[in-house]
């Protein structure tokens, strides 16, 4: 189960559709949560 905060974008990787995150702001920062896939994504992509 994920939470999606109502001012929150979810992240979908591009080739496979598979959901990797979220980003949402929370307070006054920006927030980037990572699903394992997701993580896995953002190595690979270094």
């Amino acid at each position: 189960m994920f939470y999606l905060p109502n001012n929150g974008k979810v992240i979908f990787e591009g080739r496979s559709g598979r959901f990797g995150g979220v980003v949402a702001t929370v307070g006054n920062q920006f927030s980037l949560v990572l699903t394992e896939h997701g993580y896995r994504v953002l190595q690979l992509s270094k």
